[in-house]
């Protein structure tokens, strides 16, 4: 009979769990989560747009540099204009 309450509680709690991700992961392909916004550690899903010519950024990005591949961020294709993963510019 414990076995079975058991069980039972523990179906109950692997279901919340299974819908909570779910609900999470869509928010995240709609561009909806952004977690610890403006640090390194952080993780933007959102469109990330150039501050100096206001071109959206592709959402499969292509690193062109370590600190690309390490922290993300773009560099837009039609200004040059480096930026961190949040859109905020990076360099003079």
């Amino acid at each position: 009979m414990a076995d079975d309450y058991l069980s039972f509680i523990l179906i109950g709690i692997s279901l919340i769990i299974m819908i909570l991700l779910l609900h999470f992961q869509s928010k995240i392909f709609k561009g909806e989560v952004t977690l610890f916004k403006g640090s390194k550690w952080g993780f933007n899903s959102a469109q990330v747009i150039c501050p100096n010519c206001s071109s959206k950024q592709p959402k499969m990005r292509k690193p062109l540099n370590r600190r690309e591949r390490l922290w993300g961020g773009y560099t837009c294709d039609k200004c040059g204009t480096a930026m961190d993963k949040w859109g905020a510019r990076i360099g003079p």
